[in-house]
Order: structure tokens, then C-alpha cells, then sequence
């Protein structure tokens, strides 16, 4: 993100990006078996959030994900997190994500999906600070066939 601060700033950014080596990643993903070091069902994810440092949301639009990250979620996670949604608009309940950010509970977020897109000219993601924005762009392959690269390649 302060890459991003610096662009607005029209500054110059020569800082070399940071490692992901010891950092906690937690991909929140539906499967029917898992895959990773750790799974768990959606009742323990408050508890998974403590300690990521990058929180992934690659969930799908069913009843039980719909608003599943709320100001409850937020709040669990460190302040030092990075939020990336990448699954389906309907996860998220923007202000609570707005709040977040804005009290500095979250060091910064990746939104690729919205409920609504194009995302409307007024909407308040667009001014909000430490939020970077992307055009659903973020897997134009399909996800299954991200995911079986991915295994096949650890």
C-alpha cells in the first residue's frame, strides 16, 4: 500500500518488494478435501484470522457466504493484515471493510469483485484509503485450473 501512497504522491517507489518466507497466508476457500497445512470448517475461520497476515477470500456466492466479512471478521484480524477478495462481491459488507481500513484495523485491502459492476463513479470504495481496486481481473483462467497448477507446482 504505500506503493500506492507513493504513486498518488507522484513519487518515485525504488523499495524492493517485501518476502512472503514466514509470512502466514490464509486462503479461504470452499473444498471438499484439503490440500493445506491447516483446514477448517466457517466456524473457525475467527480464530484462523488472529494470526494471517494476508487473508485471501476465494469464497462463493451461497447463503452461508453471503456478508461473511463483517466488522466481527475485521476486527479479529491483525492490524498488520492485508485483506485480498477475489471471490464473490456478495462476501463483503463494504462499510464494514470501509470502517476497518479508515480505523486502521486492517494495514490494507485488494478488492476484485463487487456487487454491483462496473463499480459505480460515487461509490465510496474509491475514496477510500489503503484500498486498491482491480476489474474482476484477478483470475481470468479458471479457478480449477489455478488451483491444479498450484499443487502441482509445491
Amino acid at each position: 500500500m504505500e506503493r500506492i501512497n507513493h504513486q498518488k504522491e507522484g513519487k518515485w517507489y525504488d523499495r524492493q518488494p517485501g518476502t512472503l518466507k514466514g509470512r502466514q497466508i490464509m486462503v479461504v476457500v470452499l473444498l471438499k478435501c484439503c490440500p493445506f497445512h491447516q483446514c477448517g470448517t466457517l466456524e473457525y475461520l475467527p480464530r484462523f484470522l488472529e494470526t494471517a497476515d494476508y487473508v485471501v477470500n476465494l469464497l462463493p456466492n451461497t447463503p452461508q457466504t453471503q456478508n461473511i466479512w463483517n466488522a466481527t471478521l475485521f476486527a479479529r484480524m491483525k492490524p498488520t493484515a492485508v485483506f485480498i477478495d477475489a471471490g464473490q462481491g456478495s462476501a463483503v459488507v463494504d462499510i464494514d471493510l470501509i470502517t476497518s481500513l479508515e480505523q486502521k484495523q486492517l494495514a490494507g485491502a485488494v478488492i476484485d469483485v463487487y456487487r454491483k459492476e462496473p463499480l459505480p463513479s460515487e461509490y465510496p470504495f474509491w475514496r477510500t484509503q489503503e484500498l486498491l481496486l482491480t476489474s474482476h481481473s484477478a483470475a481470468p483462467s479458471l479457478a480449477y485450473m489455478l488451483l491444479l497448477n498450484f499443487f502441482v507446482t509445491i
